[in-house]
This record gives C-alpha cells, structure tokens and sequence, in this order.
C-alpha cells in the first residue's frame, strides 16, 4: 500500500498555492541524486563508531527497542542513532522494501546471497569530544559548553555486483551553549542530533525521489490592463490552466510579451516542460530577452530533472 501511495505522489506533480513572495508556489518530485539500477530492496548495516571497529547489534537493539543510552559511549550512541533514524527514514517512506541488517550480515560473513539489491555501510572517524572550562573575570566563576567533532563516511554498494555505487563524507562539529556546572552540560548526542537529521535527509535525497518547492513568478505588463490581471488573479488562486488559456490567447491575438512569458511559466508550473520550452523559445526569437533566456535555462534544467525521473521509475518497474 505504501509504494502504490509513493508512487501515486510520483506521477502528478502536487501543486501549492500561496502568498509567500511569489505568484505560483510548486511542489516538483526530483530524481534520487544516485542511480541505484533500479533497486527495490535496501539495508542499512549498523553505522560503526570508528572505522575499525566490529558490529555490535546487541548495543543497537539495545538502542531501537529499548531506547537505552550509554552516555560513556558517545561515539557508539551517535553511531546507533544514524543507523536507527535512517533506516526508520526507509520504512517510513516506503518507496523501497527494508531487509533486516542481520540477515544481510550472515549473508555476507557466509558468502551466500545478498537478500537485497543494495545496502549501506558507514562508520565515524576523527572523533572529537571533550568539555572545555573557561574562565570569566567579570563572573568571576567557570563556565562549561561541550565541543563535539566527526566525520560520517558512508558508502552504498550494489549487493549482486559489490559496486560501491556511492561513497560519501559527513562532517559534524557542534558546540553547547555555556554552562555554570559541568553536570549540566548536555550530552554529545543531543548536541549533534539535529545535525545528524540533517544527514539523514540529505541521504535520503540520495536514495529516493523526494519533494521540493519551487517558486515561480509572473510578469506585469507596464500597461496593467484588466484582462492581464485577471489571468494573474486566477493564476494565484490555483486555477492554472485556466490562467494558461487566458495568457496564451492574449499573446497570439496581442503579441502581448508579458503574456506570452507568463504562459510559458505557467506551463511550466503544470510540469508540461516541452510545451513551456515551446513558448519560450518562440519568444526569445522574438526579442532576444535575457529574462526569457533564464527562464527557458530553468524549463531546460527541470525537463532534464524530470526525464530522470521518469528513467528511474521505468528501471524500478523493468526488474521487476
């Protein structure tokens, strides 16, 4: 039920209209940054707290089910939270199966099958975590605040192939605000959980299609006349093609440039970029405008984003 959900969200581009600065407010679905051949099926072994050190999924289930925290281990705590949060991420998403990371590690540790298409690995280097007292002579007391340094190094790897398909850097560094007692000082983890959030996201990116807004603007003409203001109008209000009609018929009876750039955006807002392109390219043969050059950069960039899009969808459903 979820993939059916994902992929429903996927083929119509999700419009949202509001007063924000801009005339049109888009919801466009962008490709996954990394090309995963059509995987359907992921795990997230658990992320290690050096680069050195072995699996410890006691520590872990200790983490996922108990929510247990052993603050004399930051390092293993933030390493269990990457693991956990994005491979709740996965799940939450639904856009691809999530096969258990122990079954995967025998898997592997017995040279059988990978029950997966993909999988990902990391583990936290240059670790750096220490309590700092300064003195202030104006409080004439100490104060404490916790420094908190690392990297994530990850990589995802094609199961059948063992292809490192990407490999990629993380850099964490974070400070606590100053405190009068050192038992007050926050932990590492609650200092760097947004950051690690943060990461979390950007790899999501990486791995699946995801939501992002775009904002678009239209262009008055100098002569404000009725009919171009309530083109606009409707375009506000959400009522786009509509709005597209109404401009494109202004262009061709006029020859209005406002009208004709407009209803380029606008198509371009309803995700018809062949179309948009068209226009646009009409109009900057016509007046050689930089403004129209920009826009139809934009329309060229989002056309490419979207066949993309489309590829990675197409190879999802051919391994099938």
């Amino acid at each position: 039920m979820k993939k059916s959900c994902f992929f429903g969200a996927i083929i119509s581009i999700a419009l949202l209209f509001t007063s924000c600065g801009s005339d049109i407010t888009t919801t466009v679905i962008r490709p996954a940054e990394l090309n995963l051949n059509g995987a359907e099926s992921i795990c997230v072994l658990p992320f290690q707290s050096s680069q050195y050190s072995d699996s410890d999924l006691v520590k872990i289930l200790d983490f996922f089910v108990f929510g247990r925290v052993d603050d004399s281990e930051p390092a293993r705590n933030i390493a269990d939270y990457i693991t956990v949060n994005l491979t709740n991420s996965l799940l939450n998403s639904g856009f691809m199966n999530v096969v258990g990371s122990k079954r995967v590690e025998m898997a592997i540790n017995n040279g059988n099958s990978i029950p997966c298409d993909v999988y990902l690995t990391g583990y936290l280097s240059n670790f750096d975590n220490y309590i700092k007292e300064t003195w202030s002579d104006v409080d004439e007391r100490y104060s404490f605040y916790r420094s908190v340094k690392f990297t994530v190094t990850y990589e995802i790897i094609d199961a059948k192939t063992n292809y490192v398909i990407g490999r990629k850097y993380y850099n964490v560094s974070r400070e606590s605000g100053s405190y009068r007692h050192r038992r007050d000082v926050p932990s590492a983890i609650s200092i760097v959980e947004s950051e690690l959030d943060t990461m979390i996201n950007k790899i999501m990116h990486q791995l699946e299609p995801y939501e992002e807004t775009k904002y678009l603007n239209l262009l008055d003409d100098k002569s404000k006349s009725e009919d171009m203001k309530a083109a606009k109008k409707l375009a506000q209000q959400g009522f786009l093609e509509i709005a597209y009609k109404q401009y494109y018929t202004i262009y061709t009876t006029r020859g209005l440039f406002e009208a004709g750039y407009n209803s380029g955006i606008i198509l371009e807002a309803l995700g018809d970029y062949e179309g948009a392109e068209a226009i646009m390219n009409q109009l900057y043969m016509q007046t050689r405008n930089n403004k129209v050059l920009n826009a139809l950069s934009d329309i060229r960039k989002e056309r490419a984003l979207n066949n993309t899009l489309q590829n990675q969808l197409y190879s999802r459903r051919s391994v099938r």
